[in-house]
């Protein structure tokens, strides 16, 4: 047989490896265009021979930028990966090395280097900043210190091809895009960001600006919204909105092109459908004016309507049946015997319906008298409970023998 050890189970926590060069990565817009003399960034996310990031790892690793590979101190090892980059220049042939802002650069040969900083991430990556002097198609080479092997080792993917195009502040609505919130509660945030990007697909950093943006709302939208934007300074504006109001919603996102003309970007319009929030008993509602006055014998029925707390109707729900109860009491004494509805969901609709006969069909509201029919949700009464009715005296039946 089997037998459980004590303390079992336990927790078992999986550390990531060592640095494995061939494994790291890099991505981010940098990683394939630029914009001449305007910075441009990377990501280095260094991993284990298993493909597990390093980033977010208990002794997360930091990245120091080698100017030259012989000046690198390698041999250190532990939570330190050595980079080593340069950029070969397609058009002139030219390999541009890398110096570190936090270095004593490379200055003295006759190439002029390209200057970089490495700087933690929010996410535990690190991000390579860095600023291109010349437009034109190079190829990046990024290598790591390997202290396995006492050389520098391309990272995967390495070397890569970019492209550094000439500055263009102008955001072109055919390479910017918006990405919405599909569905939101009644109460709660909708949320978004609008990214504008110019003519090369380079995200606009420094003149990006929010009378870029046109945001227009739907007029056939359920209710108005108040839509906030945000200016980040990376060409990302996040976006927030609120309303209590359900149902489906639509912004329409433009973006100004070079000529002053507001046209549509990739992803607008926004759709967003909003739900109701929670049922809130005392929104909720019971339709009993046409029971006010009823004849004994007969058999009434009322509707229920569901809501939040925002008053949107809720579509029913079987499994919400048993939160309802009603009945009917008479007015002149609160102790008496209840008579109860049974309460069922109507069909393909969002009403629950509430009927006074018993499982034979037969009507369970025989006596005449002033009565209050009560409706309660979680035992809190509903919008029009208490309500007063009249059973007056049904038909004369056939006399008795």
């Amino acid at each position: 047989g089997t037998r459980t050890f004590t303390r079992s189970p336990f927790t078992l926590s999986n550390a990531a490896g060592d640095l494995d060069p061939r494994a790291s990565t890099v991505s981010g817009e940098g990683a394939g265009l630029a914009t001449v003399q305007e910075e441009a960034s990377l990501f280095l996310e260094p991993r284990d021979k298993f493909g597990n990031d390093l980033s977010d790892s208990r002794d997360s690793t930091q990245v120091n930028l080698c100017d030259e590979k012989s000046s690198c101190v390698g041999s250190k090892g532990g939570t330190t990966a050595y980079v080593f980059m340069s950029f070969f220049h397609y058009g002139s042939k030219v390999t541009y090395p890398v110096a570190s802002k936090a270095g004593n650069g490379n200055s003295g040969g006759e190439v002029t280097p390209i200057e970089a900083e490495a700087r933690p991430y929010k996410t535990g990556s690190t991000v390579i900043l860095f600023t291109m002097n010349d437009v034109g198609k190079y190829q990046v080479n990024v290598e790591v210190h390997d202290a396995r092997v006492g050389a520098f080792v391309p990272i995967q993917g390495s070397p890569f091809n970019m492209s550094v195009f000439p500055y263009d502040p102008d955001p072109s609505p055919l390479k910017c895009d918006v990405v919405g919130i599909i569905q939101i509660v009644a109460g709660t945030r909708g949320t978004g960001t609008i990214s504008l990007r110019n003519q090369y697909g380079i995200t606009l950093k420094n003149s990006a600006r929010a009378t870029m943006i046109e945001v227009s709302p739907d007029g056939a939208n359920p209710s108005p919204i108040d839509l906030s934007l945000t200016n980040k300074r990376d060409g990302t504006f996040p976006f927030a909105w609120s309303v209590t109001a359900s149902g489906g919603y639509s912004i329409e996102i433009r973006v100004m092109d070079s000529s002053g003309i507001f046209r549509g970007i990739s992803g607008s319009p926004v759709r967003t459908r909003v739900v109701p929030d929670d049922t809130d008993p005392r929104s909720c509602v019971a339709f009993v004016a046409n029971l006010r006055v009823i004849a004994a014998g007969t058999i009434p029925t009322y509707a229920i309507q569901s809501r939040d707390r925002f008053g949107n109707d809720q579509l029913t729900d079987p499994a919400a049946l048993d939160s309802y109860e009603a009945y009917v009491t008479p007015s002149s004494s609160a102790a008496a015997l209840r008579t109860s509805a049974t309460i069922n969901t109507v069909t393909e609709g969002s009403l629950y319906s509430a009927e006074f006969a018993d499982a034979e069909g037969n009507p369970t509201l025989s006596r005449s008298g002033m009565y209050q029919i009560i409706t309660r949700n979680l035992v809190i009464n509903v919008i029009n409970s208490p309500e007063l009715i009249l059973i007056t005296a049904g038909a004369v039946g056939p006399p008795r023998r």
